[in-house]
Formats: C-alpha cells, sequence, structure tokens
C-alpha cells in the first residue's frame, strides 16, 4: 500500500473523503510507481459550487430551508451565498482551513437566459432526520417538483428546485 510522505498526512487520514488503511494512514486511490503518493499532488479544494438562478435570494432562502444552511446577504452583483451553520471556530487561521476537510458554499448567481436542458452537475441529497419518503413530501410542499429525466427504476428520487435545477433525494 502506498505510504504517504507529506507531513500533511495526519490531516489527510482525517478528511472523511480519504478512505484510511489498517495502518491509519490515508490511502490514495491512486499510487505512483514507486509505491510512495504525497498530499503535494493534490492542493486544491472545492470551495463553491455555482448555481445560475433568475432569482438568486429567493432561491437561495429555498435551499438554505432544504439544507440547513444559512444565507449570506446578497452581494452587489446579486448573488448570494449558502453555507452550513456554524460549528466552531468561525475564523481559523489560513493553515487550519486549508487543512481540513471543506464543505463547499453553494452560491446562486442571476443569469438571463432561461434553463433549457438537463443539469450536466447536481446536488445529491439524503436525509438525516426522515425517510426518504417523508422528505420528498416535505420537499413537494416546500415547492419541489418530482422531474423525469429518463432514470427509470431507480432507488432515489429525481427532483427539481423551484427553478427547475434537478437534484436527487438518496435513500
Amino acid at each position: 500500500m502506498p505510504q504517504l510522505t507529506s507531513p500533511r498526512a495526519r490531516t489527510a487520514s482525517r478528511d472523511p473523503c480519504w478512505p484510511v488503511g489498517d495502518d491509519g494512514a490515508a490511502k490514495r486511490p491512486w499510487s505512483k510507481a514507486d509505491g510512495q503518493a504525497t498530499m503535494a499532488e493534490m492542493t486544491s479544494r472545492v470551495t463553491e459550487i455555482i448555481i445560475d438562478s433568475h432569482d438568486p435570494l429567493t432561491l437561495a432562502e429555498w435551499w438554505a430551508e432544504v439544507l440547513d444552511y444559512q444565507a449570506a446577504a446578497p452581494a452587489p452583483g446579486g448573488w448570494v451565498g449558502i453555507s452550513p451553520r456554524g460549528t466552531g471556530d468561525e475564523h481559523p487561521s489560513d493553515e487550519a482551513y486549508r487543512a481540513g476537510a471543506q464543505v463547499p458554499t453553494i452560491v446562486f448567481v442571476p443569469v438571463s437566459e432561461a434553463k433549457t436542458v438537463k443539469n450536466r452537475t447536481h446536488l445529491d441529497i439524503w436525509s438525516i432526520d426522515r425517510t426518504q419518503e417523508d422528505e420528498v413530501a416535505w420537499l413537494l410542499e416546500q415547492g419541489a417538483r418530482r422531474v423525469d429525466i429518463g432514470q427509470g427504476e431507480v432507488s432515489w428520487e429525481v427532483m427539481a428546485d423551484p427553478e427547475g435545477n434537478e437534484f436527487c433525494v438518496l435513500r
């Protein structure tokens, strides 16, 4: 098994996106020819997910309610970000921020054109406090709708938010 050689290996082994081996070291999904992998190979993280919107504030508030996030005040350009509610140090050092696992901010940006085709990227959500059926019923009450994108018989429900952006509700 490849061993991480970077001093950041301790951080990677705590990151839920990295599988951990029997020895507690983070495992990479790929390895170098010499069997050594380093964290320096991957220094980027997703920090924002951008969603086009006709009404960014309304859509941001809708998604904030769905995900139990908080919405920021609209920026001068009209975009609105939502992020998880604070759960700790609200002003970590740059080093601590970069070393930790990140949950991306979702940013809704104003666009004038209408959505015309299926999204190439979408969000998957999983309720933490109710069944899939109960979550789907609640989302329908909030203004989501079921959509058929040709998914056939699957274990998840494909839905669309009030502006038509598809997302899936997992079991």
